[in-house]
């Protein structure tokens, strides 16, 4: 069931690439624990480009992916944490079982009101044992329903065609029963002309090469805040870029479970310095996900 799910889920390579664009809307639950509306948008010429567009409130970016470099046509490029949550959830987030997965159950039922066979398995890791459950439509085989860490619940519904695989057009994933994030998207061909403005950057845009050969940054300077008395370890997720200086810019909270020390770790994060990664030899600005560790706070 797994495989079939992942055999009608996967688009049909074709002679040629099938220009398309995918559109969508979603609201997601932010490191700062309020609820995020935002939109997104994918054009795909195959090596003609790529272009992607993101779109909130508060932010907005272009990406034009070119056979040789990326442009970035914005204030900044590293997106907001709610949209990167949102990229790894399309086109569809498919499971596979391995020898850590101990099935339990194989069981046909109904799942808001469609047909489905249902795997109810247990996931174990060390000391640990997770209960997760996988619901495929018993009609198509597409996965609509995960259960995973026994906490983590995906629904894919809005099914449509595209390229020969069957993709969902709502995407809803829960934490503890809490709605983390919605999505609801559309993906079409485009049979007319592209216009030229699409693939080519604007002169303000931020190139970015394409790397052949290139080395991460590693840290000169990366002090941590000052601890505190208490026994408790509290680490705060940063994501930024590493400019080609070896400083941190555009620094914001990924993930963090202490929304009164997110300023803190962000100050401690933009006081770090790095030898930049390398591009072809070349110092390169590169994202990267930064720890910031809280010590007895």
């Amino acid at each position: 069931m797994v495989e079939r799910a992942k055999d009608v889920s996967v688009p049909k390579a074709a002679a040629a690439p099938i220009v398309n664009e995918t559109s969508l809307t979603f609201r997601a639950l932010g490191a700062d624990g309020a609820l995020h509306e935002g939109s997104w948008s994918r054009v795909f010429a195959g090596p003609t480009g790529t272009r992607l567009e993101y779109t909130s409130p508060d932010f907005h970016l272009v990406s034009i992916e070119l056979p040789d470099r990326i442009a970035f046509i914005g204030p900044s490029r590293v997106l907001p944490p709610e949209f990167r949550e949102m990229l790894k959830l399309i086109p569809i987030q498919l499971w596979h079982l391995d020898n850590e997965d101990v099935v339990r159950e194989i069981k046909t039922t109904n799942h808001k009101g469609v047909q489905a066979q249902c795997v109810e398995f247990d996931t174990i890791r060390g000391p640990d044992t997770f209960n997760n459950e996988l619901c495929f439509d018993a009609s198509t085989g597409a996965e609509i329903y995960s259960r995973s860490s026994g906490t983590i619940e995906l629904e894919n519904s809005a099914f449509f065609d595209f390229a020969g695989a069957k993709l969902p057009g709502h995407i809803v994933q829960s934490r503890n029963g809490t709605e983390i994030i919605d999505v609801r998207l559309t993906r079409r061909v485009l049979t007319g002309e592209l216009t030229p403005d699409v693939f080519t950057p604007p002169e303000t845009a931020n190139i970015g090469m394409r790397c052949t050969t290139w080395r991460p940054a590693f840290g000169q300077s990366m002090p941590q805040p000052a601890a505190g008395s208490g026994a408790s370890v509290t680490e705060i997720l940063v994501h930024a870029v590493i400019g080609r200086d070896g400083k941190v810019q555009d620094a914001v909270v990924d993930n963090s479970e202490r929304p009164d020390l997110n300023e803190e770790a962000l100050r401690t994060a933009r006081s770090w310095t790095f030898t930049p990664s390398t591009c072809n030899g070349q110092p390169n600005a590169r994202e990267s996900n930064l720890v910031i560790r809280f010590q007895g706070r």
